[in-house]
């Protein structure tokens, strides 16, 4: 009997982690086959029983190893699907948090871009704000000086009336220069108007005539440029106000490009922890399906190495002639011809507790 082959499947029998499985061999029993197998070398009844035991034991830890591996197997090939998805969840994620990127440069391009239009339309404001005053001022000054020359007219209607007989002299001389008068009609005036009008002469109501003229003249000059001042600072005045209001649009229009921005970088952030719970997940499918193959490998070990005890056990089924004579065996060996009980006596016992332990 080949030494090799006993401690070989002594090894397997006295390894408890494969022995772990439901119904499996208790370790006092496997220890009880082990034993007893350096003394199986023979043909006797007993030897051929605890050899076959030893196979027995050995056949239901590789039925629990072979199940295991393809338990093992099926659970890999099942951690594919969680692995496939995982991966299209994290692809989706990436592309995402890409995309939540890229809105990030799209909306701060754009606010700075509603910053310009803020500063263009503020700039617009002012000088339409600018321009309404100095046109507003204008039409003012137009309107004095056309209500200027209303007291004027009003005395010389007066004086030619016989009803008044002083006029405001400078007054009128100097709306006369405003008006751009002739100097000779400038200089005839003061004269004209210290006469009363019973002393005037034919020149004198000339000279008023003239006077008149010269002053209706210049207020109807005057009011067409009222008129037209008017137009002006009426068309200033709305687009002043038309500033104002796209000034305000624009800055609405910039606080929400703001808000837009914000909630941008707030949403990169969201998707960036996302695309890392992502890659966390993927990386736990492959741990899972890795944990799943190392314990299929495991179990493969297990069955070679169970194999190899079994085709042990088959070589200690059929010994050699020599491997017979070897065995030191006192219980296989006759002690007395009248008395061949005291064999079975020695030989039974043993064999009996071996089959309680293994719950035969």
């Amino acid at each position: 009997m080949a030494m090799s082959d006993v401690q070989t499947v002594c090894q397997v029998l006295s390894n408890a982690g494969l022995f772990g499985f439901e119904g499996a061999a208790p370790e006092s029993a496997r220890a009880m086959v082990a034993a007893a197998l350096p003394h199986t070398a023979g043909q006797h009844s007993y030897q051929k029983e605890m050899l076959g035991l030893a196979f027995s034991v050995l056949s239901s830890a590789r039925a629990a190893a072979d199940a295991r591996s393809q338990s093992a197997g099926q659970q890999a090939a099942t951690a594919e699907g969680p692995i496939a998805e995982a991966t299209a969840a994290l692809a989706s994620a990436k592309a995402a948090s890409q995309q939540a990127r890229s809105s990030v440069e799209e909306t701060a391009a754009a606010l700075e871009v509603q910053k310009m239009k803020v500063q263009q339309a503020t700039v617009d404001e002012a000088e339409a704000k600018k321009e309404k005053e100095q046109l507003v001022t204008a039409r003012d000054e137009v309107a004095q000086q056309l209500a200027a020359i209303d007291g004027p007219l009003a005395v010389l209607a007066a004086i030619e009336a016989g009803e008044l007989t002083e006029a405001p002299v400078d007054n009128i001389l100097e709306i006369l220069t405003a008006a751009g008068a002739e100097p000779t009609l400038m200089a005839a005036v003061p004269a004209v108007l210290a006469l009363p009008a019973s002393q005037r002469g034919q020149f004198d109501d000339i000279t008023i005539a003239e006077l008149n003229k010269a002053l209706a003249t210049y207020a109807t000059k005057l009011a067409g440029h009222l008129v037209e001042a008017q137009m002006l600072a009426g068309d200033i005045i709305s687009e002043a106000l038309g500033c104002e209001a796209l000034r305000e649009v624009e800055e609405e229009r910039e606080a929400a490009a703001a808000a837009a921005l914000s909630h941008a970088v707030e949403t990169v952030d969201v998707r960036w922890s996302e695309e890392q719970a992502a890659e966390q997940a993927l990386e736990e499918r492959h741990a899972d399906r890795s944990n799943y193959l190392v314990l299929q490998v495991l179990a493969q070990d297990s069955i070679l190495t169970v194999d190899a005890a079994a085709a042990a056990v088959e070589r200690l089924s059929n010994p050699t002639a020599q491997e017979v004579l070897q065995v030191a065996d006192v219980e296989m060996t006759p002690v007395d011809e009248a008395a061949p009980e005291s064999k079975v006596a020695m030989v039974e016992p043993a064999m009996g507790d071996v089959m309680v332990h293994l719950g035969a």
